[in-house]
């Protein structure tokens, strides 16, 4: 029997392939584990619109993990620019809003320089 011909393999090759990678978030009204499917063609805006809607709803530790969860989830290139996207977008949070995210100004300043270094330097 060839690899990945036979049934066992087909079946844990496809449970592979749909299970996805399983975050733990929230507390409360947020469910206790979120699925979140890699894709070839990433729609970051979606993923936009799922931290503005935590940040929204004053749920800041669910956006802070639900940032550092999606770096294993979709391309490295979608990731930077998603989490360039965030710490501008909670640069705008006050400073009891962002102690609550267990971040500081200074530590912004400094992801948000890392992270353009980094984007700068992809082929």
């Amino acid at each position: 029997m060839a690899l990945g011909n036979d049934f066992l393999s087909q079946q844990i090759h496809g449970m592979g392939m749909g299970l996805g990678f399983v975050i733990s978030l929230g507390k409360g009204k947020e469910p206790g584990s979120q699925i979140v499917l890699p894709k070839k063609q990433t729609g970051v805006l979606q993923y936009r619109d799922r931290i503005n809607d935590l940040i929204q709803r004053k749920a800041y530790q669910s956006a802070k993990q639900y940032v550092a969860a999606l770096a294993m989830a979709i391309p490295h290139r979608d990731y930077l620019n998603i989490e360039k996207w965030f710490y501008q977008r909670v640069q705008a949070l006050d400073d009891h809003e962002l102690s609550e995210m267990g971040l500081g100004r200074h530590e912004i300043e400094c992801r948000l320089t890392v992270v353009k270094t980094q984007i700068s330097r992809l082929p």
